[in-house]
């Protein structure tokens, strides 16, 4: 199963929670659940600080944060505040994005300076 269909899976249970995501995981979030209620934040390793932050001081809504690995890894000091916390209403998607789906354009040169050097 893929990204899309886990995040069209959720999307009809979401009801009025607020999302916050970034990347191709707000693109396709807003494709499957178009709402008022998405935020796309512009930095990658925010979500989670962000998604707490809503959910701290908006007890009575539900908050999604929709993550990828690589950002989710570049903000890891968030989690003791986010364990401390515990709010109850914050629900963490994180998905494992894969090399590939960030970077194609540097992987494929360096596969083909691998192959080319090889022949050579």
């Amino acid at each position: 199963m893929q990204r899309y269909d886990y995040l069209r899976a959720i999307a009809t249970e979401a009801r009025d929670a607020l999302a916050v995501c970034t990347g191709w995981g707000a693109r396709e979030w807003w494709a499957v659940r178009p709402s008022e209620g998405n935020l796309k934040t512009r930095t990658l390793g925010l979500v989670s600080s962000i998604a707490a932050g809503l959910a701290i001081a908006l007890p009575h809504r539900k908050v999604i944060a929709i993550d990828g690995d690589g950002a989710f890894l570049m903000n890891l000091c968030g989690l003791p505040t986010i364990a401390m916390q515990k709010p109850g209403n914050l629900i963490h998607l994180l998905f494992d994005q894969q090399p590939r789906h960030a970077i194609p354009t540097r992987l494929q040169s360096r596969k083909a300076r691998a192959t080319s050097t090889q022949s050579g």
